[in-house]
């Protein structure tokens, strides 16, 4: 089933410490930053998000933080793109599974 998403989905930028690692309070601050500012949705880990530079397993520890906290307020569309069709498919049902209204490659 096709959902349409309306208004203004920004693509929210991934918060990371010094060593490189998410920032939960960080990205909780920027999550609470955008449902604020009247957002409609958003989109983690996406050209925003720095996915290119975090791992499968850091980029679903990413989504299912983001996901969480977000807690069904607004859609959430995750962001999966990568080099591999195996890797891609992986990462969009991590997301379904923990909520994703939807994913992007």
């Amino acid at each position: 089933m096709l959902t349409a998403f309306r208004g203004i989905f920004p693509p929210v930028p991934t918060i990371v410490d010094a060593q490189g690692k998410l920032d939960k309070a960080g990205m909780a601050r920027m999550i609470d930053h955008v449902l604020e500012n009247g957002a409609n949705g958003m989109l983690i880990l996406g050209s925003g998000g720095e996915f290119s530079q975090f791992s499968s397993q850091q980029r679903k520890e990413i989504a299912a933080f983001c996901l969480s906290h977000v807690d069904g307020k607004v859609p959430v569309l995750v962001g999966i793109a990568c080099a591999g069709t195996a890797e891609t498919i992986d990462l969009g049902h991590h997301a379904q599974e923990h909520g994703a209204d939807g994913e992007c490659s």
